[in-house]
């Protein structure tokens, strides 16, 4: 687990770079108790938690916490990056900005904040991008606006609410006042959903779909079939008749110089 803590101040990732880390890892054989030592090269910026590219351990969770300051994840990010391909859906990243008495924001504008399951809890406003493989919490009594995409379950609890929400599962928001895209298999909201905002699912929408073609079935079915017949047959000796036709034609092509003549 990676903590980051800042007891009277703000928490900053930095400016972030193009650089990679060189990491040494040390194991021990248990049956012949040989030591080897291994390096691997790390990419990434910010504040991050990473596995080598190799075996199969699992990212470790991320807490950073500013109860008396900000925290701040533009270029560097907050992130969390498996390279050996281990599904980090569980991994935690745990933001706190402020407490009773102070106003912390959390400022993720940038490279953002990139992790499993992720949970954001300031006194103060919530911006940026944020990404979760797992679910994602928001929770903060003043200003949202936010970019996040998610593949579990979106949870928004706040005051304003704008930018995009798109969640592969669901997103409940109770907000004073939504003005946010909000894209998922279910949403539900509570607050005041001005114009220009949207939220739809797409599980119901496509439930509504459904539920039509078998209403509009269900009325075809019900007519006279007799009728029906005599009217498809009535259609079939109005349709244009199939024509065979062969057509000849010469052309000439003017070469420089000479003339060729061409049929087909």
């Amino acid at each position: 687990k990676l903590t980051v803590k800042s007891l009277t101040g703000d928490v900053d990732a930095g400016s972030g770079g193009l650089t990679f880390q060189k990491v040494y890892q040390v194991q021990v054989d248990p049956d012949t108790r040989e030591v080897r030592v291994s390096s691997d090269f790390i990419p990434g910026s910010g504040i991050l938690a990473t596995t080598f590219t190799t075996g199969k351990a699992t990212v470790g969770d991320i807490c950073v916490a500013a109860p008396q300051g900000d925290v701040i994840a533009r270029t560097g990010g907050i992130v969390q990056a498996p390279f050996n391909g281990t599904p980090g859906q569980n991994a935690r990243v745990d933001i706190t900005a402020g407490s009773p008495g102070y106003i912390g924001n959390i400022d993720a504008f940038g490279s953002g904040i990139i992790g499993g399951t992720i949970n954001l809890d300031a006194t103060g406003d919530v911006n940026g991008v944020v990404f979760a493989s797992g679910s994602a919490d928001i929770k903060t009594p003043q200003n949202i606006n936010v970019t996040l995409i998610a593949q579990g379950p979106v949870n928004v609890t706040g005051g304003t609410l704008t930018g995009t929400l798109i969640s592969f599962s669901s997103i409940s928001v109770d907000s004073g006042s939504i003005n946010a895209s909000l894209q998922a298999n279910t949403v539900s909201t509570g607050g005041t959903q001005n114009t220009g905002a949207s939220g739809f699912g797409a599980g119901n929408a496509a439930v509504s779909t459904a539920t039509s073609a078998a209403a509009d079935s269900s009325k075809k079915s019900d007519g006279d079939k007799t009728t029906d017949v005599a009217e498809d047959e009535e259609a079939k000796k109005k349709r244009p008749k199939p024509f065979l036709a062969q057509t000849k034609a010469r052309v000439t092509v003017n070469w420089p110089g000479r003339v060729v003549p061409k049929s087909n």
